[in-house]
C-alpha cells in the first residue's frame, strides 16, 4: 500500500506525478490488484490519469476508517476519494 506520494511545489507540472502514479498501476496489475484507491489533494492530476470520483457511499467509509485518525485530515488535507478499475 502506498501511504502518499506528492511533488516538490518547483518540480511539479513536469509529468513527475504521473510517472509515479503510472508506476504504482504497473505494479498493481502485476500483483493481480484490480481496484487503485487515491484520498487526492489534486483530483485533477488522477482524472487524466483515469480516476473517477468514488460513490459518497465509499467516502463515508474511507473517512471513518482511515482519515478520521490521520493528524492531517481537515487541517491541511480535505481530500477526494478517487477510483479507478486497472482488471
Amino acid at each position: 500500500m502506498v501511504e502518499e506520494i506528492a511533488v516538490r511545489k518547483d518540480l511539479r507540472r513536469k509529468g513527475l506525478g504521473r510517472m509515479l502514479v503510472n508506476a504504482i498501476i504497473e505494479e498493481a496489475v502485476k500483483r493481480g490488484i484490480t481496484t487503485i484507491w487515491a484520498m487526492a489533494r489534486e483530483p485533477e492530476l488522477f482524472k487524466k490519469i483515469g480516476f473517477s470520483p468514488a460513490s459518497e457511499k465509499e467516502l463515508l467509509l474511507k473517512l471513518h476508517e482511515e482519515c478520521s485518525v490521520c493528524r492531517d485530515y481537515i487541517s491541511v488535507c480535505n481530500p477526494i476519494l478517487m477510483k479507478k478499475k486497472i482488471a
